[in-house]
């Protein structure tokens, strides 16, 4: 028996052949990938130009809501909100396992934001607004 692996619209299929003379697929199994992105440890209030503490983690997840711990994309992180300050540090990673850690981040004025993690074609997410102290 043969097992070969293909991808179709983004979803992992597994094919089971049987290659003793009777050909023939015997089974396929879909994969379970990625669909979306979280923050597993979101963003909350620092002070200006501090690295946010604790460091923000995004997971790559299914549809299901479990972190699928073969992606390996890039996960960026973009600044939203009202105040006038900067992102800075490292904002797009390599995922290991589904996860991306964000350890040097900050921004550098006082307000309120967001951040958006996101990681084309998944669909992004946004923070909660947090406050960004002088």
């Amino acid at each position: 028996m043969r097992v070969g692996y293909v991808s179709i619209l983004g979803l992992a299929l597994a094919a089971a052949c049987d290659t003793s003379g009777g050909g023939g697929i015997i089974a396929i199994a879909g994969g379970t990938v990625a669909t979306h992105v979280v923050f597993v440890i979101p963003p909350t209030g620092s002070a200006a130009g501090a690295v946010i503490t604790p460091t923000v983690v995004v997971n790559a997840e299914t549809a299901s809501g479990a972190k699928d711990s073969t992606f390996k994309g890039i996960i960026a992180i973009t600044l939203g909100g009202s105040g006038p300050g900067t992102l800075s540090g490292t904002t797009s990673v390599v995922a290991t396992a589904g996860q991306a850690s964000f350890g040097d981040l900050k921004i550098s004025a006082a307000g309120t934001y967001t951040l958006t993690a996101s990681s084309p074609p998944l669909a992004a997410a946004t923070s909660s607004p947090f406050a960004v102290t002088p």
